[in-house]
C-alpha cells in the first residue's frame, strides 16, 4: 500500500500565548503517532498573514498531502471543529503588526469555502471512544489567522482540509489529553478519507 501524508499544522506564538497550545499539541500527537501507512509531516506556522499566504502554497506543492488539519488556539473549553474558512474581513494586526492587502485571503475568491467533511459524523464517532475531552462544532473561525489559513488551505483544492480549534492548555485538559484526543480526530478524519 502506498504511504499516505497528512500534513498537521500548529500556530508559534502570538501576544498571551507565548507557548501555543496548538503546536505543543501537533507535536504530541507525532510522539503518540504510530501508524506506518501514514506519513505524518508537521509544521509550526507563524502569525503572519503573509507567511500564511505563502507557506500553504509551498507545503501541498513540497508534501502533496491528502490530508491537511490545522490547529488553533482559542478560548472555547472543548476542541472545536471549524466548518468553513472565510475570505474577507481580517482587520486584526498579526504579530509582526500587519493585515493582509484589502483585508483578504484571496482576491476574487469566493466568500467562504466549506470542508467537504461530515461534522457531526466526525463527532459522532469521536463520542464512541473512551475520551474526558469534549469536541463541538462551529461555523465562525474567528477571522484572524485560524480563519485565514484555514481558507488559504481550502482554496488549494489539493486535499481534504479541516481546522481545529483547541483549548489553552491545562484550561481545562492537560496537554496529554488533547493530544490523545486529537489524534483520534485525526485517524477518524483518515477513515473517511480512505473510505
Amino acid at each position: 500500500m502506498e504511504q499516505q501524508t497528512v500534513l498537521l499544522t500548529g500556530f508559534g506564538p502570538f501576544y498571551n500565548h507565548p507557548v501555543n497550545a496548538s503546536w505543543e499539541i501537533v507535536k504530541g500527537i507525532k510522539q503518540l503517532w504510530s501508524n506506518q501507512v501514514v506519513k505524518l509531516e508537521i509544521r509550526e506556522i507563524p502569525v503572519v498573514y503573509s507567511e500564511v499566504s505563502s507557506r500553504v502554497p509551498d507545503l501541498y506543492g513540497e508534501l502533496r498531502p491528502s490530508l491537511c488539519v490545522h490547529f488553533g488556539v482559542s478560548g472555547y473549553k472543548a476542541i472545536t471543529l471549524e466548518s468553513q474558512g472565510k475570505n474577507e474581513g481580517y482587520e486584526h494586526l498579526d504579530v509582526a503588526g500587519q493585515t493582509p492587502p484589502h483585508s483578504t485571503c484571496v482576491k476574487g475568491g469566493p466568500h467562504c469555502i466549506k470542508t467537504d467533511f461530515d461534522l457531526d459524523l466526525i463527532c459522532s464517532k469521536y463520542g464512541e471512544t473512551e475520551t474526558e475531552v469534549d469536541v463541538t462544532t462551529s461555523c465562525d473561525a474567528g477571522r484572524y489567522l485560524c480563519d485565514f489559513l484555514y481558507y488559504t488551505s481550502l482554496h488549494q483544492r489539493g486535499a481534504h482540509v479541516l481546522f481545529v480549534h483547541v483549548p489553552p492548555l491545562n484550561n481545562p485538559y492537560s496537554i496529554e489529553q488533547l493530544a490523545t484526543a486529537c489524534k483520534r480526530i485525526v485517524e477518524i478524519l483518515i477513515e473517511e478519507v480512505q473510505g
